[in-house]
């Protein structure tokens, strides 16, 4: 335990007033320390808004590829970003049922064919007879309406024969104009109808349409 007389209190408070004092002063006069890293500026300026937009390569004409006869799809020449000429095969659709009447008509025709050749030999002979006066006139005319008749059934037979062979080409899907295909999303073995659309090409001059976002309001 320490004992301190008054006089020695006071000096001692004195004392530690002016060491505080000195502390302080020493503080406040102390330079800052320099801070040291990379140095940045802030100063206004604008930004441009940039987001991606979505664009398609097309046309102002849009021409379609259909089937002319109903049937299912055998082959398909093309897919989309194809470049095709007008007049070119994009697909082909095949009908048996139409296969079948073709040759249905080719039967009718060797048939046909075999009468007709049977019929104009008869009338050689019929003329020949007729000459040396073997058959009468009636008989000559009743053998070459029998011969104009054979002649007629086997030109109509060759007619629907030529008829169904043309339906069965109509099964090729052509171009009907130069462009680039847009679609072609009918698989091989589809099941078509007759009308129905096979593929769509772009026709005319090419444009991009682009499709701009809606644009957000500001805050």
């Amino acid at each position: 335990m320490f004992v301190v007389a008054r006089g020695g209190y006071r000096a001692a408070v004195v004392a530690a007033v002016a060491v505080l004092a000195a502390c302080g002063a020493r503080h406040e006069t102390a330079a800052p320390t320099p801070v040291k890293g990379e140095r940045y500026v802030a100063r206004l300026q604008t930004v441009p808004d940039l987001k991606p937009v979505a664009a398609t390569v097309t046309s102002r004409d849009i021409a379609e590829a259909r089937a002319r006869i109903g049937g299912t799809i055998v082959k398909l020449n093309v897919k989309e970003g194809d470049l095709v000429r007008r007049g070119q095969v994009i697909a082909m659709v095949a009908d048996d049922r139409i296969g079948l009447e073709t040759q249905a008509y080719e039967a009718q025709v060797q048939a046909a064919s075999a009468q007709n050749v049977n019929a104009q030999a008869e009338l050689t002979r019929t003329r020949d007879l007729y000459a040396y006066g073997v058959y009468s006139k009636s008989r000559l005319d009743q053998v070459e309406a029998a011969a104009k008749a054979a002649s007629g059934a086997l030109s109509a037979a060759r007619a629907q024969r030529a008829a169904s062979a043309e339906r069965g080409a109509q099964g090729a899907i052509i171009a009907p104009s130069d462009g680039r295909v847009l679609k072609a999303d009918v698989p091989k073995g589809t099941v078509v109808v007759p009308g129905q659309s096979v593929a769509t090409l772009t026709s005319g001059p090419l444009v991009l349409r682009v499709e701009f976002p809606r644009r957000t309001p500001p805050l």
